[in-house]
């Protein structure tokens, strides 16, 4: 029933939110994502049967359950390539701390688009004798503005299954 199947996170973090206040009204969510994730105007979903709801909210969750979490090191979006950094111990100390701050509350506003703003940056240099192909951007250099701009430019166009592996492996690399 669900045609949009592609979860961004900018749609993700709207999720998280209206669990929070859905709680377990199925009907309720699938009203959420019938609008917000299939580009129903709000009348036309109200005009859809409760079991019809219900299968949204179901089919929705379905695809966050099983997407594919891989971490990618390079991400390309409108034309520019963001590098990852998977190297928790030389990542900048302005970086991590800010990483860390933003994890406490890792569900709330768009902590989740700033975080992924911080772990993939904007590849400057290509080289072949760098200990990977590629070289980010400083963070604690970084201007503001372009962070800010970073933000919302993730919030609609990175996907789950690039975000996700972040998360993974931010997480696991924390415990070990």
């Amino acid at each position: 029933m669900l045609k949009n199947r592609n979860v961004t996170l900018g749609t993700y973090q709207d999720t998280i939110k209206e669990i929070k206040e859905c709680g377990t009204d199925l009907v309720r969510f699938g009203r959420f994502v019938a609008v917000e994730v299939d580009g129903y105007k709000p009348k036309q979903a109200d005009k859809l049967s409760v079991k019809q709801l219900e299968q949204f909210a179901v089919d929705y969750l379905s695809i966050i359950e099983n997407t594919k979490s891989e971490l990618k090191e390079v991400i390309k979006i409108d034309g520019n390539l963001y590098g990852f950094d998977p190297c928790v111990e030389e990542m900048e100390a302005g970086a991590y701390a800010d990483i860390c701050d933003l994890s406490k509350a890792i569900d709330e506003g768009d902590n989740l688009s700033r975080l992924m703003a911080i772990f993939y940056r904007p590849i400057v240099k290509n080289s072949i004798f760098a200990k990977r192909a590629y070289n980010i951007t400083s963070y604690v250099d970084e201007d503001k503005r372009i962070y800010d701009a970073r933000v919302e430019l993730f919030k609609k166009e990175l996907r789950a299954n690039e975000f996700i592996g972040v998360l993974d492996f931010y997480l696991s690399a924390r415990k070990g």
